[in-house]
């Protein structure tokens, strides 16, 4: 027999070597269990570390009015916050945008389609992503007014301040410079670097 001292009474007792040994595999099962859940508790904490991913990651870049063209707007993200960067008088200016509530996103789409991850607004403006096919992107549509909408694009900024309309944003490069927002596009065979 083993004898195994028990610390909280101060008895000696004999163990047989069967019970001895569960006692330890129960001991390592705890000890192993503890771990787990430490290891566990940890990792979403060291996640905070890093920057949390959003549905509106999908926005982040730089964006042309045509195919192709030089970029005019950026969509950037600093820390939580979401910035849309455009260039007024060869100055760039950045203004915050907010996700929509994906309650709001729900409503406004009223189950006509699978509605878009994310919608990121700022003062009568709305920059989203629709789901490719959707039916209600002008850029798909196959009698689109092609000088508007040159070819379909899943990337749609919605505008309603003083006159509403609807721009297709093309991905581009990142570049430095943004074209001011105001210069018109010419399709002026702009050659972008990768």
């Amino acid at each position: 027999m083993i004898r195994s001292c028990s610390e909280s009474t101060g008895n000696n007792v004999e163990l047989p070597p069967q019970l001895e040994q569960g006692r330890n595999m129960y001991t390592r099962f705890c000890q192993a269990v503890v771990g787990m859940h430490l290891v566990a508790g940890m990792v979403p904490l060291a996640g905070c570390a890093q920057e949390s991913v959003s549905p509106c990651d999908e926005l982040i870049g730089d964006y042309a009015t045509k195919p192709k063209n030089q970029p005019r707007i950026r969509i950037e993200k600093s820390g939580e916050k979401f910035l849309f960067t455009h260039s007024e008088s060869g100055a760039q200016v950045s203004e915050p945008l907010t996700p929509l509530p994906n309650a709001e996103i729900v409503e406004m789409f009223e189950g006509k389609i699978v509605p878009p991850r994310c919608i990121l607004t700022a003062d009568g403006m709305k920059i989203m992503k629709l789901p490719a096919g959707s039916g209600v992107n002008p850029t798909e549509d196959p009698d689109r007014k092609l000088s508007q909408y040159p070819e379909p694009t899943p990337f749609l900024m919605g505008i309603s301040a003083g006159v509403a309309a609807v721009l297709g944003l093309y991905p581009v490069p990142h570049q430095e410079k943004l074209k001011d927002i105001d210069e018109e596009d010419e399709d002026d065979g702009y050659i972008y670097s990768k």
